[in-house]
């Protein structure tokens, strides 16, 4: 596992730990804001993840889940930040 493998997924584990804490003691909408960020390095990580297999089917499949991971990220995140802005 390169190092930028584990940068993606311990920023995705710790905004993971971000969203669980802001719902308890922090408004809904910064929750929502750190699951879009959790959600976006888990989509990074897995298309990072597709580039060293070797299987073609497993490579494909991976790589749309990791795109298709990084939309709905950077769609919560954007949502959220317009919501708390206006």
């Amino acid at each position: 596992m390169k190092i930028d493998n584990k940068i993606y997924h311990v920023a995705s584990v710790i905004f993971s730990i971000l969203t669980i804490i802001s719902v308890f003691f922090v408004n809904i909408d910064i929750a929502l804001i750190f699951l879009g960020f959790s959600q976006l390095f888990s989509g990074l990580r897995e298309v990072k993840l597709s580039q060293g297999m070797d299987s073609k089917e497993t490579c494909k499949r991976n790589k749309h889940v990791g795109i298709f991971s990084i939309i709905v990220g950077l769609f919560i995140i954007i949502t959220y930040i317009i919501k708390l802005v206006f």
